[in-house]
């Protein structure tokens, strides 16, 4: 195997675009686990003329080896380019979200995990997609409208889903939308068990309630008094 890899490495010296020795040569260094070696070789395969199926396949290969060798930096950039070459690559995607997760770069995880949500083929995968979105625009990027949208999107594919429906009642009531806070706490009254936690969403959803009916009898007066001193003014005016 000696001979053979430096053999092959000769080769790639004399032909940097030799595909071939980069192919064999790669396939020698991942038997040895040799992984930057492997990576070197993907990147000198990736400068040579190849389809942009299998670039992609190496950006994306280079990402997952660079993550592995604790590189996270770099891997972000490689799924990234990957991306820009296929924005439908789930390998990228994926990868992105979890480099990005653990670079704690808020903005670049909610764009894979958005892109995620849309793109996954698998029902389960794209709800969770959606709730690490609403709980990273919440949590993270403060973006309490896109937060609440992420969350009723959970809540309509999941509604049985306690932990979707809290975080959508937070963003609600961080929004100040009383009358779709109400909706969603007395939502979660149907579903929990917890007995101390129905008292705590009854007395809210009624404090909500009655504050709601308060403006509205308000609001119902103001219009009586406009009405009148209109009419007053008809009749000063005829």
């Amino acid at each position: 195997p000696a001979e053979g890899t430096k053999a092959f490495e000769q080769a790639l010296e004399q032909d940097p675009r030799n595909v071939p020795a980069a192919r064999a040569l790669a396939t020698l260094y991942l038997n040895e686990e040799r992984w930057s070696d492997v990576i070197g070789v993907y990147k000198r395969e990736a400068d040579a003329k190849v389809d942009k199926g299998r670039l992609v396949w190496l950006k994306n290969h280079i990402g997952a080896l660079q993550h592995q060798l604790t590189e996270s930096g770099a891997a972000q950039e490689s799924y990234r380019d990957a991306l820009a070459l296929d924005k439908g690559s789930l390998v990228a995607l994926r990868g992105l979200v979890t480099v990005s997760r653990e670079l704690g770069d808020a903005v670049c995880l909610a764009q894979s995990l958005g892109s995620l949500a849309e793109l996954s083929p698998s029902p389960v995968d794209r709800l969770e997609a959606r709730r690490e979105l609403a709980e990273v625009y919440q949590a993270d990027l403060e973006d309490l409208p896109r937060a609440v949208e992420n969350w009723r999107q959970v809540v309509a594919g999941a509604p049985d889903d306690l932990p979707a429906l809290q975080g959508l009642a937070k963003g609600l009531r961080g929004l100040g939308k009383p009358k779709e806070l109400v909706k969603a706490l007395e939502h979660e009254l149907e579903l929990t068990h917890d007995d101390a936690r129905k008292i705590e969403l009854s007395l809210e959803a009624a404090t909500l309630r009655e504050t709601l009916a308060d403006a509205e009898k308000s609001a119902d007066g103001k219009r009586a008094l406009l009405e009148l001193a209109l009419a007053h003014s008809l009749r000063a005016s005829g």
